[in-house]
């Protein structure tokens, strides 16, 4: 019988490694609409489906539709996100896969915190917050420093170290502006004081086996994961406690399958569980444990879901990576200021450094960059090197990122600066008076991810009925397109590491929002109707690639 793969999610490389492994199995991809354009390979794919719909019930009623068309014989997931809808309908099809209660406890933060509370494993103390007040009361309980980060997030975004009181305001709105649409809940847990460590381990019907430690150098105040040192050198007695806490939470959270990824802070009282996630660590830690030592853990978790038994394959592997005298590391080299990349020089110098496995960019010229973090999203180019031990590893790859020159043009200047001795407003900002004024808004950026244009022109030109203008040839050269009706004018941006703006959106302003509901509906985009804003009627829509669109009118 052919095998039939039904991959819920996208996963990146991932879905076409299936066909390297094996050329004769079938696959069907299910994924959310806004993503259709960002899977790979689609060639390869007997059917690529997509859905605008968030309920469980209708990801498992198009996975019964394409299993009534062709029998599915395994379910996979190769990404964290809709790991919940591939879990639920490996359940509803009855196929092999991580339960929904699995899923939701990693997922959500807090319900983790319960799960492992209850099995006796260590970790920070965490309470639901709803207010910037909420910090300050948990931390005159716990003391400070406290972490704040959203409960279902990832990828560091949204998560502030706060160290006083003052700060609590801003870590609340920073988490806030980077909530999952679908669960925006924030949460304030205990600061762990000490080195961070990640374990990634496979697991293979109930048994677990951790494969590597790796040490981790991060941002102090947002967390963003700056240098990984694999196999880092710990003592005898921290490896084995680490190893035998990751056991006990794969336990606990009844893991049965998959590669996963966990984060441990190694504090004076032990080693204390941050979270885990049921899939491959990023910042190429998979990679480069595959390019250092020949244990390939992804093409392994592939096998692993088409049916195989991998785990005395990857035993033997691990036997063979503990025996090496080569230790890898990776650094993440981010920017001194803000402003425009306009230039990148010194690539092929870096890359001839003895040592050095590879030296790769992370934004493209052409790109605005931030000299303040928000998540990983916002680093400059990776180095990875190896070399006899961890730290000279990260000692290599930290020179030859900065033997990169990186061009970055600040943006332009205020219109019109504040000087010294300018007066002062009531909350102690220096003001200009009567030297200008805001007469509206001029446009409004959103992402799309590379070659998206088409979908824009979909959804902004023929279903919104927006007009497409002519960019200036030295930003068109740059991809994206531009739109106008009336006085508003939205500019889509070509974004390499897109991310759909899932909480900040654009509110347009519409006459007869009704018929533009039923325009939307007609063309099967997605209308969310919501009464909260008061002296208006909206709903929230969004475009083909994700982006959250506000629509409102005001009432009478």
């Amino acid at each position: 019988m052919i095998r039939h793969v039904l991959i819920v999610g996208n996963g990146r490389e991932l879905p076409a490694h299936v066909h390297q492994v094996d050329a004769q199995t079938q696959t069907s991809v299910l994924v959310r609409s806004g993503v259709l354009k960002r899977v790979r390979d689609a060639s390869l794919h007997a059917r690529i489906v997509g859905l605008s719909a968030t309920e469980d019930a209708a990801w498992i009623d198009m996975a019964k539709a394409i299993h009534g068309v062709q029998p599915i014989t395994h379910v996979a997931s190769f990404s964290e996100k809709d790991q919940d809808k591939a879990a639920a309908v490996a359940s509803a099809l009855q196929l092999r896969m991580h339960s929904p209660e699995t899923v939701r406890a990693v997922h959500d933060k807090l319900h983790m915190r319960e799960r492992l509370a209850s099995a006796g494993l260590p970790g920070p103390v965490a309470e639901l917050i709803t207010a910037a007040s909420d910090i300050t009361a948990f931390a005159a309980r716990h003391g400070y420093p406290v972490v704040v980060k959203p409960v279902m997030g990832a990828a560091s975004a949204g998560v502030t170290v706060v160290s006083d009181p003052t700060q609590a305001e801003a870590a609340w709105n920073w988490g806030a502006a980077a909530g999952d649409a679908a669960d925006d809940r924030l949460m304030v847990e205990s600061f762990l004081a000490g080195p961070e460590i990640s374990v990634e381990a496979f697991s293979e019907r109930g048994e677990h086996l951790v494969v590597a430690v790796t040490v981790k150098v991060k941002d102090p105040t947002h967390c963003v994961e700056l240098g990984h040192m694999i196999r880092g050198e710990l003592p005898a007695e921290t490896e084995i406690q680490i190893r035998q806490v990751v056991t006990d939470l794969l336990r606990a959270l009844d893991v049965q399958d998959g590669l996963t990824h966990t984060e441990l802070i190694l504090t004076d009282a032990g080693p204390m569980l941050v979270e885990t996630h049921l899939r491959p660590a990023g910042d190429l830690i998979p990679e480069t444990i595959r390019d250092t030592y020949g244990l390939d853990l992804l093409d392994f978790l592939v096998r692993q879901s088409l049916g195989e038994q991998v785990i005395d394959r990857i035993r033997s592997g691990c036997q063979d990576l503990q025996a090496s005298d080569q230790y890898p590391a990776i650094w993440y080299r981010v920017p001194d200021r803000s402003g425009l990349v306009t230039a990148v020089d010194g690539l092929a110098e870096a890359r001839a450094v003895p040592g050095v496995l590879s030296v790769e960019l992370e934004l493209e010229v052409g790109t605005d960059v931030v000299d303040v973090l928000r998540d990983s999203r916002d680093r400059l180019l990776v180095v990875r090197a190896i070399s006899d031990s961890p730290a000279h590893a990260l000692e290599i790859a930290r020179a030859a990122a900065e033997m990169v020159t990186v061009t970055i043009t600040p943006g332009e200047p205020p219109r019109q600066p504040l000087t010294e001795g300018a007066p002062m407003s009531e909350t102690g900002d220096a003001t200009v008076e009567n030297s200008y004024e805001f007469p509206g808004l001029h446009h409004v950026q959103l992402a799309i991810p590379p070659g998206g244009e088409d979908l824009a022109r979909r959804y902004y030109g023929e279903i919104l009925g927006m007009t497409e203008l002519e960019k200036p040839p030295v930003l068109a050269a740059r991809g994206g397109c531009w739109f106008r009706s009336t006085g508003l004018e939205i500019h889509l941006g070509v974004e390499k590491d897109f991310r759909a703006a899932a909480k900040a959106h654009p509110g347009i302003l519409v006459k007869d929002l009704d018929a533009l509901a039923k325009r939307l509906e007609a063309a099967g985009a997605g209308v969310e109707w919501d009464d909260n804003f008061p002296g208006h009627r909206r709903f929230y829509s969004h475009d083909l690639h994700g982006n959250r669109i506000e629509l409102l009118e005001p009432k009478g």
